[in-house]
């Protein structure tokens, strides 16, 4: 099969046909018909501290790409309740035994990690929410552990997961303030945001209200800073944390009565079926920005790369080559 993968440099992609993968007992075999491109992408390429954390690294061909969205063509014995012609979508677990890569023509995924898409929801919008849409909710329900009536602070809201965040902190019944650059403040309005802060024109830092649930997309903020803007046994959530963080974080709550917590996404069906039927009733948006047939991946990347994207930069597989 086709795969698309990092040259040694580390600065580009190129074709390199591999044998196609046969699905274990409990897992699907996918036909990928969209991919999506993320920053984990680029940890990855430059060899960031976390790159060996998400993907094994040392594996040739390196084939990259999480998110998917495709066609079952093979299931495993027990592979329960999957058929062949099912449209699923979902992204491939960030660890480090993670060989895969879903720019490629199939692969492998267990029956816990991907779901259905619903009726009515596009392969490319699919594609595009897993990651996002997941790290998003994991990290306000599970890791911070935002519920109805709560008050929540997003910062970075413009972006995949900022933007994910707002629409599903809605749909769990949080009151929602978002912070966000000028150009995407009427986006973020559009999703349904309580309070829109254009960080360009506020300095939000300076404000006294305080939040049950602080979400730092932007990575921008330390929990010695972010706690000033918690309510008492409130949460503080970023999506990448310090070796400090990793190393101290949960003395926090023990001096501070508040609590830091670090985003570990993973793809899980009923997480993925939650945000399916959330697209499907309008009570999500997921932006595209573009989508590049896969023989065009270095302009998708560099689209990635650019301050201007709105959205998720969509990979067309099936057909792209």
């Amino acid at each position: 099969m086709k795969v698309l993968a990092l040259n040694d440099e580390g600065n580009a992609m190129q074709t390199a046909d591999i044998p196609r993968p046969t699905p274990a007992t409990n897992e699907v075999l996918v036909q990928v018909k969209y991919s999506a491109i993320d920053t984990a992408l680029d940890q990855v390429a430059s060899k960031g501290f976390f790159a060996a954390y998400i993907h094994d690294i040392k594996v040739k061909p390196l084939v990259l790409g999480w998110h998917f969205a495709g066609t079952v063509v093979q299931v495993g014995p027990e592979a329960h309740p999957f058929k062949v012609d099912d449209a699923v979508f979902g992204h491939l677990q960030y660890e480090p035994k993670q060989k895969q890569g879903t720019f490629a023509e199939f692969i492998t995924v267990p029956v816990t990690d991907l779901a259905l898409i619903p009726p009515k929801v596009e392969l490319p919008i699919a594609a595009a929410s897993a990651t996002e849409s997941l790290t998003a909710l994991q990290a306000m329900r599970d890791d911070g552990g935002l519920k109805e009536g709560d008050s929540f602070l997003i910062i970075g809201a413009g972006g995949g997961v900022g933007s994910a965040a707002v629409g599903i902190a809605k749909a769990l019944g949080a009151t929602v303030t978002a912070v966000c650059s000028t150009k995407d403040v009427h986006r973020v309005k559009e999703m349904g945001a309580d309070v829109v802060i254009d960080r360009k024109k506020q300095d939000f830092t300076k404000s006294k209200e305080k939040f049950d649930v602080v979400f730092d997309v932007s990575n921008n903020y330390t929990f010695r800073k972010g706690r000033r803007w918690l309510k008492d046994r409130g949460s503080f959530v970023n999506a990448l944390p310090s070796m400090g963080q990793l190393l101290f974080g949960w003395l926090w709550p023990l001096v501070t009565r508040k609590r830091l917590a670090t985003v570990g996404v993973r793809s899980k069906k009923e997480d993925l079926e939650l945000v399916g039927n959330w697209i499907k009733d309008k009570k999500l948006t997921i932006d595209v920005d573009s989508i590049h047939d896969i023989s065009a991946f270095a302009t998708a990347w560099e689209r990635q790369r650019d301050a201007s994207k709105t959205g998720r930069v969509v990979i067309k597989v099936d057909g792209g080559w």
